[in-house]
């Protein structure tokens, strides 16, 4: 059942989604005008699909905790996270971000199935300050990965298979914290 509550933001929390969809069988998009806050947690949900956010400004898009594998690059169309995006504890084994989220300064993505860490995957992040890559299976962090995240401050990669990080952070100068317990480091 989903409890929907309008006011300055819409909230929508959700424990099945296919309930939604039950309840609108059209439902193709969701064009909004206003910023929004949504938040959709369920395990059925798998992936998102084109165009399911089409048009809309989100202040917070949270995803967490359902069990998504894939997300169609065409699923945030014209749709712009401004703040935070939470896709922790599902499926994704790869994550690109697109120019929808040049504006985002929170994304979360711990607990997933990620194994490496690419650069053309981050560049459109230029204004991310914290990133979350806590529990996943990160082995390889590709060089200059980090370089167009130009304002990272917090970087959590605790819990991976992570071995070498040599000159691969050449904006650590700005980060307030870098988390990397519990990896395979061998230098750093």
């Amino acid at each position: 059942e989903c409890d929907c509550e309008k006011s300055l933001f819409t909230i929508i929390s959700c424990l099945k989604i296919d309930k939604i969809y039950q309840k609108f069988p059209d439902l193709n998009d969701l064009n909004m005008e206003e910023s929004y806050i949504i938040l959709i947690r369920n395990k059925n949900f798998t992936s998102l699909r084109e165009n399911l956010f089409f048009n809309v400004s989100i202040t917070k898009l949270d995803l967490s905790a359902n069990e998504i594998e894939s997300i169609d690059q065409n699923s945030l169309n014209e749709t712009y996270i401004l703040d935070e995006y939470a896709l922790g504890f599902n499926k994704l084994k790869t994550f690109s971000s697109s120019y929808n989220l040049e504006f985002l300064y929170s994304l979360d993505l711990r607990h997933n199935e990620l194994e490496e860490i690419d650069s053309e995957k981050l560049e459109y992040l230029i204004n991310l300050n914290k990133l979350n890559l806590d529990d996943n299976k990160i082995i390889i962090i590709r060089p200059k990965s980090f370089d167009k995240l130009i304002s990272l401050k917090e970087l959590y990669l605790k819990n991976n298979k992570i071995v070498i990080v040599c000159e691969l952070f050449p904006v650590i100068e700005n980060f307030k914290r870098l988390i990397l317990s519990n990896n395979k480091l061998n230098n750093f």
